[in-house]
């Protein structure tokens, strides 16, 4: 796939140079040639990737010579394991559930915003227990140490952090404390670092905020060209 956009690119490169520095005889001589590559190209397209096989990976091997052939081997490949939930309000059902975390030991927590909860169930679906939220919970994250989980929810400025029992731990604002009740926030995102900092997408202001994974304490305010209604961390710490 690259090696074709390789060719059309250096192709178009060529036709350019040629239309812009060569004679009216020149370019007239190199007509046919050019008309013919052309063509040719226009026929052609780049080979569709089957995104089924991503999980297929290229280990580097001795080879032959000063050939390496490589060795095709499975790596990272997702299976599902099962599916659970369906809409309502009962254990085991969910109204819009718009953020999932994984928490430890082999529990999942989801968001239920409509239902205002973060429902916990096992690996496998079922139900453990549930947070009531006093609004409608908009995403869930969990923390790195301590197995707690960081809420956001809708209409409300702060950002909660609840104990592996459920309990509040602790909440805390997304503005300095000098602009509290100040400035308008609409939170609807929250992820974690792998040092456990809390990064919270505030889709009012259009910024991401870093937070200490103790008490909150806001480390900095990062200003974004996109809504972040949704926001994760990958192992390199890249949001």
């Amino acid at each position: 796939m690259s090696l074709a956009s390789e060719r059309i690119q250096h192709s178009l490169g060529t036709a350019r140079e040629v239309t812009r520095t060569a004679a009216d005889s020149e370019f007239l001589s190199l007509y046919a040639a050019i008309n013919k590559d052309l063509k040719l190209l226009a026929g052609q397209t780049i080979p569709r990737v089957d995104k089924r096989l991503g999980f297929l990976k290229f280990k580097p091997s001795g080879g032959v010579g000063d050939l390496s052939l490589g060795k095709v081997v499975t790596e990272g490949k997702f299976e599902q394991r099962c599916v659970f939930g369906s809409k309502g309000s009962d254990p085991g059902e969910f109204y819009w559930a718009c953020g999932i975390a994984a928490r430890q030991p082999d529990e999942v927590a989801v968001a239920d915003y409509l239902n205002k909860r973060v429902v916990i169930c096992s690996i496998d679906g079922n139900q453990k227990s549930t947070i009531p939220m006093e609004e409608r919970p908009c995403g869930v994250a969990a923390t790195r140490t301590g197995n707690r989980l960081a809420v956001v929810e809708e209409n409300t400025s702060h950002v909660k952090v609840f104990d592996k029992d459920n309990t509040l731990a602790f909440q805390f604002p997304t503005v300095p404390p000098s602009e509290g009740g100040k400035t308008a926030v609409d939170l609807r995102s929250v992820a974690v670092k792998t040092d456990g900092t809390i990064v919270v997408g505030d889709i009012e202001r259009m910024v991401l905020t870093e937070h200490s994974p103790t008490d909150g304490e806001l480390r900095s305010t990062i200003p974004v060209k996109i809504k972040t209604r949704y926001v994760a961390v990958d192992s390199s710490d890249r949001v």
